[in-house]
C-alpha cells in the first residue's frame, strides 16, 4: 500500500489487484465465454493470455486506478513483443 501526502494530510492508496478479485473476474469472465458458445480451445486460450497478464501486473508496483492499469497494459504488450517474441496476432 503507498502512502500519499495530500496537504498535511497522509492517505493510503490500494494497489487495484488488492481491491478487486482478479481471479474471481476472470472466472465470470470465462463462464460469460461458455454461455455465449465460445469454444473451449478459445476459453482456454483467452483464460491462458489473461492469467499471464494477471502474473505479470502482481509484479508491478503502485497500480491504483484504470489509467495504471492501461499502462501497465502497454508495458506488458511491449514486454511480449520484446521478450517473449509472441506473434503480433497473439497480441
Amino acid at each position: 500500500m503507498q502512502n500519499v501526502i495530500a496537504g498535511d494530510e497522509i492517505t493510503s492508496q490500494k494497489n487495484i489487484l488488492e481491491v478487486y478479485n482478479f481471479p474471481e473476474m476472470l472466472e465470470d469472465y470465462l463462464f460469460e465465454l461458455e454461455i455465449r458458445n465460445y469454444s473451449l480451445n478459445t476459453i482456454k486460450t483467452y483464460k491462458s493470455i489473461i492469467n499471464n497478464f494477471y502474473k505479470y501486473l502482481l509484479n508491478e508496483k503502485e497500480i491504483h486506478d484504470e489509467r495504471m492499469i492501461l499502462r501497465s497494459f502497454k508495458h506488458y504488450i511491449g514486454f511480449l513483443k520484446r521478450d517473449k517474441k509472441v506473434s503480433q496476432n497473439y497480441i
